[in-house]
C-alpha cells in the first residue's frame, strides 16, 4: 500500500473466503450473451415469479444492448431494476466479463469461468487486427507482433 496509510491504523481483511450470498433481487433478474457478429453485450430482464420453477421461465420484458458494460450498466441503473448492492456488484462482474470475451474472440457463458487457451497463460493477449497490409508486406497484426514479441491467442 502506498504511504499515504499509516500501517497501524490501517485493518487489513484477508477476502479469501468470502462468497456472494445469493439473495434474488426483488426486482428481477438479468441474462446476458454476447452478439460477435455486431460487437454487442445484450442483457435481458427478467421479473421473478413466485414459483419454485421460476428461472424456468427466462422470459425478459427489456432487453439492453451496447458495447460496453458502463453504458449498459447505468442503463439498468437508469431504468431502476436493481436494488440489492451484491446483483449490482455481479452484474458489474458479468458486464466486464462478456466485454472481454467479446474483445478476445472468447465463448462467454454467464455464471461460468473465460475460458483462455491454456498456451496463451502469462502470454500478453492483444485484439484483433484488421489485415492491414504494410510496406513490408505483412499485414498490421504480424508487424506488431514481431516488432513488439507478443503472442496473440485465438
Amino acid at each position: 500500500m502506498g504511504s499515504e496509510y499509516s500501517e497501524e491504523k490501517l485493518e487489513y481483511i484477508d477476502t479469501s473466503d468470502f462468497k456472494q450470498k445469493w439473495i434474488l433481487d426483488p426486482k428481477g433478474y438479468f441474462l446476458i450473451r454476447i452478439d460477435a457478429e455486431k460487437d454487442l453485450i445484450e442483457v435481458g430482464h427478467c421479473h421473478n415469479v413466485n414459483t419454485p420453477d421460476w428461472h424456468q421461465n427466462n422470459k425478459p420484458k427489456k432487453a439492453f444492448s451496447g458495447k460496453t458494460p458502463e453504458s449498459i450498466m447505468y442503463a439498468i441503473i437508469d431504468y431502476d431494476l436493481i436494488s440489492i448492492l451484491d446483483h449490482a456488484a455481479y452484474l458489474g462482474k458479468e458486464l466486464q466479463k462478456a466485454h472481454l470475451a467479446l474483445k478476445l474472440g472468447l465463448t462467454y457463458q454467464q455464471d461460468s469461468e473465460l475460458k483462455i487457451n491454456p498456451n496463451c497463460q502469462n502470454k500478453i493477449l492483444v485484439e484483433r487486427l484488421p489485415p492491414v497490409n504494410t510496406p513490408d508486406g505483412m499485414n498490421a497484426a504480424q508487424e506488431l507482433i514481431s516488432t513488439k514479441h507478443l503472442l496473440v491467442c485465438t
